[in-house]
């Protein structure tokens, strides 16, 4: 087409440039393209590791040691202690104002 004689050489060098532009923008598009696609394969290849069940440890049971009723009587008795005593903290303040409103 372009060795033809009825373009002029203007004519055939626009053409010539025009042609390799278009070269030039398709094959930026191919890699471009090429490096989604790999981009895509990768995150599919990481959400198929990421999905797959495997087994990190192998289950055993273990022996846990029972409730003891020695440790929740001291429990509960602290909790009382400590109750106890910010109520009667706080009983002062009250007491008094009670008695200076009478």
């Amino acid at each position: 087409m372009l060795t033809g004689r009825s373009l002029g050489a203007a004519e055939r060098l626009i053409a010539s440039v025009n042609f390799n532009n278009l070269l030039t923008f398709l094959e930026s598009r191919q890699a471009s393209l090429e490096r989604d696609r790999l981009e895509v394969r990768q995150l599919l290849s990481l959400a198929q590791d990421v999905e797959r069940a495997r087994i990190v440890a192998p289950a055993a049971a273990t022996k846990t040691a029972g409730t003891s009723s020695r440790t929740g009587a001291v429990v509960g008795a602290l909790i009382g202690l400590l109750l106890g005593v910010i109520a009667a903290l706080v009983w002062d303040p009250i007491a008094a104002r009670r008695a200076r409103g009478s």
